[in-house]
């Protein structure tokens, strides 16, 4: 049965995504976290547009946990899984991908997590 047409897009796009192709999104995605995370600080704004900030934040945060699992996808294609997910790097991405449903999840409000 042949793989439809999204699924295979995907695919292609993971295979040549080794971690360079997503340098200039994650910069991106930092960027407008930052803004983001910026505008939590102020309260007339973020009670204005609170929908729009919690909705960017879980975009970006998306983002980086499909970026972690791309690397882990293409370090375990290549035989080095559990050395990417101990590396320095593999951990620093867990870090950032579990924080806040972590702390959602230990009760902390979303705003702050």
């Amino acid at each position: 049965m042949p793989k439809p047409l999204v699924l295979h897009a995907l695919a292609q796009f993971v295979a040549a995504t080794t971690g360079r192709n997503m340098t200039k999104p994650a910069y991106a995605a930092v960027a407008v976290g930052v803004l983001t995370m910026v505008l939590l600080t102020v309260d007339p704004a973020y009670e204005m547009a609170h929908h729009w900030v919690d909705a960017v934040l879980w975009a970006c945060l998306a983002f980086f946990a499909f970026e972690w699992l791309v690397r882990f996808r293409h370090a375990a294609l290549s035989g080095r899984g559990p050395n990417y997910l101990m590396s320095g790097r593999g951990l620093l991405d867990a870090a950032c991908v579990l924080a806040v449903p972590g702390a959602m999840l230990l009760g902390a409000p979303q705003r702050t997590a």
